[in-house]
């Protein structure tokens, strides 16, 4: 419909799979509405006039895809650091880039598919930093600094990317 999160035909693309896909809505009987990709085909089908529905089908697709996408990079990272990831997690959060919890369990957000490589990397490392350092010590940054050369350069950038999400993930 109209008011539909990403309107049909209309490509988007993440920085992070440097892809586009071309999004087309195929309106079923369907109560639900479901997201599937094809080579470079984003297909919603389903009941693909009601926005909110459309919404939450794409935010399950991002959350699969980001998981696919985020997690082998992060224990990469790790791995090629020597540093211990035990567990990792993808979810859709409000206002962090990725967390590190006493548990050292490491989460990242999703929306790290919407921004350029070298700042979702530079998240992966500092969330891989905290694993050593569960605060923000001047051993903790020290750390990144060496894992991360344009830590502050890459700080500051993510502080606007905020403003760069794609709509439909920041609504509903």
């Amino acid at each position: 419909g109209r008011s539909s999160p990403l309107p049909p035909g209309k490509s988007f693309g993440f920085f992070f799979k440097t892809r586009r896909l071309h999004v087309e809505y195929r309106p079923t009987a369907a109560a639900g509405v479901r997201a599937a990709e094809q080579d470079t085909m984003l297909t919603l089908s389903g009941a693909v006039d009601d926005p909110l529905r459309v919404r939450a089908a794409l935010k399950r697709w991002l959350l699969t895809v980001a998981r696919a996408e985020l997690l082998p990079p992060l224990h990469r990272l790790a791995a090629n650091h020597g540093l211990p990831l035990q567990q990792a997690a993808v979810r859709l959060q409000k206002s962090r880039w990725g967390s590190c919890s006493s548990r050292r369990h490491i989460t990242l957000n999703a929306k790290l598919l919407c921004l350029p490589t070298e700042l979702a990397r530079h998240v992966m490392l500092h969330e891989l930093a905290h694993l050593q350092h569960l605060n923000h010590s001047r051993p903790f940054w020290a750390l990144l600094h060496s894992l991360d050369p344009h830590t502050d350069r890459h700080h500051a950038a993510l502080r606007a990317a905020w403003l760069h999400m794609p709509a439909w993930l920041e609504t509903g």
